[in-house]
C-alpha cells in the first residue's frame, strides 16, 4: 500500500463526489424537460400539419393522432435512454473505485486489499462498506454490462428491487445511485481515517 496523506483523501473522496455529481447534477437534470419537450413535439407537429390541411378532402382530426403518436416515440425513446444511462452510471462509480483502490492499494488482488483492511480494523463482514462497494457494486456493473450470468444471478437474489418486476431487466434509479455514492464516500471516510496517523 502506498505511503498515505491527507492529500490522497482529499483526492479520492473528490473523485467520487464529483463522478456522482456530474451524474447527478449534469447530465441526469437534462432528462428532466422530456415531459415538457414532448408535447412541444405533439404540438410542432401539429402545426405543421395543419400547414396541409384541407379542409374540403379531410378530417377536421388530421393531424392529431399523428402529432400525438410522434410526442409518445419522443417520450419512450427518452425515458429508455434515461434509464440507459442510469444503469451506465453505476458502471462510472465502480470504475472510479476501481481506479483508487489500485492506486491506494497498489494492487488488483483483492484478497490483499482485504488483508490490508484487516489489519487496519476495517470491517470486511459479508453486510459492511467494504463489500457494498467492492462486491455488490461490481455485481452490478458486471450485470449492467454483461448480462446473464453469475453476477446479475448473485444482485437478484439480494436486490431484487434493483430489477424491473418479474424480469431480469436492471433499472438503477436515482436513489440507487445516491445510495451507492454514499457506501463508497462512507468507506473511503473510515479507511482513511484508520490508514492516515
Amino acid at each position: 500500500m502506498k505511503p498515505l496523506y491527507e492529500i490522497d483523501k482529499i483526492e479520492t473522496i473528490n473523485n467520487v463526489k464529483y463522478v456522482s455529481d456530474t451524474i447527478i447534477n449534469r447530465l441526469y437534470s437534462s432528462f428532466q424537460s422530456v415531459d415538457a419537450e414532448s408535447q412541444e413535439v405533439e404540438e410542432k407537429n401539429y402545426q405543421d400539419s395543419a400547414k396541409n390541411f384541407d379542409p374540403e378532402a379531410m378530417d377536421e382530426a388530421y393531424g392529431v393522432e399523428e402529432a400525438y403518436q410522434e410526442s409518445v416515440s419522443y417520450y419512450l425513446i427518452h425515458m429508455q435512454m434515461k434509464q440507459e444511462f442510469l444503469n451506465s452510471s453505476i458502471i462510472w462509480l465502480f470504475h472510479q473505485f476501481e481506479r483508487d483502490c489500485t492506486r491506494i492499494f497498489q494492487t488488483e488482488d483483492g484478497s490483499v486489499k482485504k488483508s490490508k483492511l484487516t489489519t487496519l480494523n476495517i470491517d470486511t463482514s459479508p453486510n459492511s462498506k467494504w463489500i457494498i462497494c467492492n462486491s455488490e457494486l461490481r455485481d452490478l456493473a458486471n450485470a449492467i454490462k454483461h448480462g446473464e450470468g453469475p453476477s446479475l444471478n448473485r444482485l437478484k437474489s439480494k436486490h431484487p428491487t434493483l430489477f424491473k418486476s418479474g424480469t431480469n431487466q436492471i433499472e438503477v434509479k436515482v436513489a440507487d445511485v445516491e445510495r451507492y455514492t454514499n457506501d463508497l464516500l462512507d468507506f473511503w471516510r473510515e479507511f482513511f481515517n484508520a490508514a492516515i496517523r
